[in-house]
C-alpha cells in the first residue's frame, strides 16, 4: 500500500463530503418545524420538495459532465460554498421564499457533490 503524503488532504475531502451529505438529509425533518413556525400547509411543505427535485435534475446532468472536463475539486470547492449559503438560508428563514432558496442551493450542492 502506497504511504500517503498529506494525509491532511484525504481527511479534508472526506470532512468536506461528510458536511455536503449532512447538510442534504438534514433539513428535511426540520420542515415541520417550519411549518408549524411559518403556518404553511403540506402542500407547500410537497411544493418546496418538489422544488429540490427541479433544480436537482439540471445539477445532476451539468456536475458529471462539468467535473470531467474541469477537474472535481474545481467542481467541489464550489458545492462546498453553495452549501454553505443553502445552510445559511436554513438557518436565517424568515419564510417559505427561503426555504425554496435553500432548497434549491441544497439540491445545487447535492448534484456538485455527486457528479461522477
Amino acid at each position: 500500500m502506497p504511504a500517503l503524503r498529506a494525509p491532511w488532504r484525504f481527511w479534508a475531502v472526506a470532512y468536506a463530503l461528510l458536511i455536503l451529505l449532512t447538510g442534504t438529509n438534514l433539513p428535511t425533518p426540520l420542515y415541520r418545524g417550519y411549518e408549524a413556525s411559518f403556518g404553511f400547509s403540506p402542500l407547500v411543505v410537497t411544493l418546496i420538495f418538489a422544488a429540490y427535485v427541479a433544480a436537482l435534475v439540471p445539477s445532476l446532468l451539468v456536475a458529471g459532465p462539468l467535473s470531467d472536463a474541469v477537474g472535481r475539486r474545481r467542481v467541489l470547492l464550489p458545492a462546498l460554498a453553495v452549501a454553505a449559503l443553502g445552510s445559511l438560508c436554513f438557518a436565517l428563514a424568515e419564510g417559505t421564499a427561503w426555504l425554496f432558496a435553500a432548497g434549491s442551493c441544497r439540491a445545487s450542492r447535492s448534484g456538485r457533490r455527486r457528479g461522477r
